[in-house]
């Protein structure tokens, strides 16, 4: 989709600017065709009915942007939390290199080796995949998870249990990756939200139309819509944690790959 495509290769910048001028044109024609139209018919709206109009107009307005704002903070809050999974799959790559070398450098070169492999795999392979929202990760990564748990699993047991801590180890990297990439695909919001979010917005144009009475009116409703933009703008952003400039980047596991490779 090509929506999809600008939202991952845009910067934010290009993101705000073009979602604030699609809101604000489109609105403020909205709003202009039906004045225009209310206008032809010389249809008469009595006081009470403008009041009416304008606490309903207000109420939707203040609805929008409440539904906003929540779903921004919710949506920053699950790329936080993301991001911090993401350090703790670091930590445990590290954590599980430091085992192996502690049950023996040269026993454990062939699952180092495998375990850096996989590292790698999950930055090159699985990253890329997420960012273009596929619900699956690399089938590379997998195989690597499949062999390093092997070539645990044959090495004798002793040194206080070593092995099977390690294999918990392999457990809880292998839990780190599943919940990262079902998240990929999983934290997005529905695309019943986007049709409510526009139908609101129209709703409110239409109001807009029909309530403004000179011509000034129209520059007060392109500041109204120049602020809703802005907000669906910046929830697009966080819309997706792993695409587009404000993602949840690798850092953290190439930090952890370029520890491992220096052991």
């Amino acid at each position: 989709m090509w929506l999809e495509h600008f939202l991952s290769a845009a910067r934010n910048w290009q993101i705000f600017a073009v979602f604030i001028a699609i809101i604000v044109s489109a609105g403020l024609l909205l709003g202009l065709v039906v004045n225009r139209a209310l206008r032809l018919t010389r249809l008469e709206i009595d006081q009470r009915t403008r009041d009416y109009a304008q606490i309903v107009y207000i109420g939707i307005f203040a609805l929008t942007a409440l539904m906003m704002s929540l779903s921004t903070l919710e949506a920053r809050t699950a790329t936080a939390k993301l991001g911090g999974k993401v350090k703790e799959e670091a930590f445990n790559l590290v954590h599980l290199d430091r085992m192996l070398v502690h049950y023996g450098e040269e026993r454990t070169a062939e699952a180092r080796r495998i375990l850096v492999d996989y590292a790698k795999a999950v930055v090159e392979e699985d990253w890329p995949l997420m960012r273009a929202g596929a619900p699956d990760g690399s089938d590379r990564v997998y195989d690597l998870m499949a062999r390093l748990r092997a070539a645990i699993s044959v090495l004798p047991e002793g040194h206080n249990s070593l092995a099977d801590r390690m294999l918990d180890a392999v457990n809880d990297l292998e839990q780190d990756h599943d919940d990262r990439i079902i998240a990929a695909s999983e934290t997005r919001l529905l695309s019943i939200f986007w049709w409510l979010i526009g139908a609101l917005i129209a709703v409110i144009c239409v109001l807009a139309g029909l309530l403004i009475v000179r011509p000034y009116g129209f520059v007060f409703l392109g500041i109204k819509l120049t602020a809703i933009g802005l907000m669906v703008s910046f929830l697009a952003v966080l819309d997706g944690p792993f695409r587009g400039e404000i993602s949840i980047s690798p850092e953290a596991i190439s930090y952890a790959i370029a520890e491992l490779s220096a052991k």
